[in-house]
């Protein structure tokens, strides 16, 4: 385990990307103001609602609708525009929302709408959740809207069939129906973004007032990449219990274990953890490798037979996680909270076990039978005696955290239980018999659950951000 954690770290360490959510841009305002300085890069896959801006590295961040912008962009990168435009929210290409033939719906609706080209005919788009919009207007004629859409039908036997039901040649050739050079590019344009810019920029250069090529803002000036990976160090503290039950009714020589919790106490915890951030940047794919402290020592109270005794369970936890992460901002400032889930593979190697009763030495016990008077302690794994744990630990288990990230730091609190395990007391008597477990008696059974709980703090060692590649 020592050496699987020294290879991850370095691969770790030898791996880290940059990483960070703002970088340098502008924005106009309604009133014709240009501001400078960074705005949020959440790497929209769906067209954003609102914008988050700051004008300097340590300056409080402010959000903005596209009520209150004619446009932002990000430098050498994405551009968006505010615009008043006719969109059809009922376009659906999910299977689980489509209808039967239904009419278009559009309504006029301010939003911000990517600019992918510029000019006389310029081309526009919007994502939403269920389908891609395009926008395409010329000197003389508003926005058309050019949308994915798809419909139910049944067939001659009554089965659901879907239809495609995007038009957009039709749309596009009647709109530039007096352009020969747009109507010939719309014949073979798929719905894609190349292809339809090359739809009006073929109007542009051969039929508008200007007869030129327009800029276009289909390729980032800089290369960019769809995945970021924040990674780095983290330290905190582990609390956690395992605490053992009875499961006999009764018992020759009492239960002097029942109640008995041998971990509880806080545990310092350290490792390295590693977010691989997805392109809207709110969601991640979150592992991390870990090592903690477990158990303890203490005394055992006499109980009518028995005599009081002792007890030592210490060893060490390998812990690695694999999961996911949402990424929520927390108003007007730089924090982000987030959610996760996940599985978790925790190796214990316990390196101290032990319980003795009275002076450790062979005694007789209820009924006459011989006991041993010192032993291990808590399901020993037999066979290997570097290795001691408790039975069944290895599996994969389910894990909950929340937590709190601003800049370079990470706050976390998880929590996860393990599986009950059994344990038997062969250093006590519960009922003498020939035919018993330790063969002459039957031990005591008890059983535990350990859980825990882990409040750390991350530290990122990642530098910054290369965008991602739409």
């Amino acid at each position: 385990m020592r050496t699987l954690l020294l290879t991850v770290s370095l691969v770790f360490l030898t791996t880290l990307s940059q990483a960070q959510a703002f970088e340098p841009g502008l924005l106009v305002t309604v009133a014709n103001d240009t501001l400078r300085g960074e705005i949020e890069n959440s790497h929209w896959v769906e067209t954003p609602t609102k914008v988050r801006f700051r004008n300097a590295p340590a300056a409080a961040v402010t959000t903005y609708g596209p009520e209150q912008l004619r446009l932002f962009r990000l430098t050498g990168g994405r551009y968006f525009r505010s615009e008043l435009l006719p969109v059809d929210r009922t376009a659906e290409t999910r299977a689980t929302y489509l209808t039967q033939d239904k009419a278009p719906d559009q309504r006029p609706e301010t939003i911000f709408a990517e600019v992918l080209v510029e000019g006389p005919a310029p081309l526009l788009r919007l994502v939403t959740p269920g389908a891609t919009h395009y926008f395409v207007r010329r000197e003389t004629q508003g926005y058309i809207e050019l949308t994915e859409r798809r419909l139910v039908r049944p067939d001659a036997q009554g089965r659901r069939t879907y239809v495609d039901a995007n038009n957009y040649r039709s749309q596009l050739a009647v709109f530039f129906s007096d352009c020969p050079a747009a109507t010939q590019a719309v014949a073979t344009a798929r719905f894609t973004a190349p292809d339809l810019a090359a739809v009006v920029q073929a109007y542009n250069q051969s039929c508008s007032g200007t007869k030129q090529a327009v800029a276009s803002y289909l390729t980032p000036t800089r290369r960019r990449r769809s995945v970021a990976l924040d990674a780095g160090v983290l330290a905190g503290v582990q609390l956690n219990s395992y605490v053992l039950h009875r499961q006999d009714e009764r018992s020759e020589e009492g239960y002097s274990l029942d109640g008995l919790n041998v971990a509880s106490r806080p545990h310092p915890i350290g490792g390295l953890y590693a977010d691989l951030l997805f392109a809207s940047r709110t969601t991640a794919l979150h592992g991390d490798l870990t090592v903690n402290t477990v158990g303890k020592s203490g005394s055992v109270a006499a109980q009518g037979p028995l005599p009081a005794g002792e007890y030592r369970w210490k060893g060490i936890v390998y812990t690695a996680r694999l999961g996911v992460r949402y990424f929520v901002p927390l108003g007007q400032t730089t924090r982000r909270l987030f959610v996760g889930t996940g599985l978790a593979l925790d190796l214990m190697q316990v390196n101290e076990t032990s319980l003795r009763y009275g002076d450790g030495q062979p005694r007789t016990g209820a009924g006459g039978v011989q006991v041993p008077g010192s032993g291990a302690f808590l399901a020993v794994n037999k066979g290997n005696n570097s290795f001691r744990g408790f039975d069944g630990v290895g599996s994969s288990l389910p894990y909950l955290e929340v937590g709190l990230r601003q800049n370079r730091f990470t706050t976390a609190l998880d929590v996860r239980a393990h599986y009950a395990n059994a344990y038997q007391d062969e250093l006590a008597v519960q009922e003498p018999t020939s035919l018993g477990s330790t063969g002459g008696y039957y031990a005591p059974s008890y059983t535990g659950r350990f859980w825990l709980l882990n409040a750390t703090v991350g530290y990122r060692l990642s530098k910054a951000d290369q965008q991602p590649e739409r």
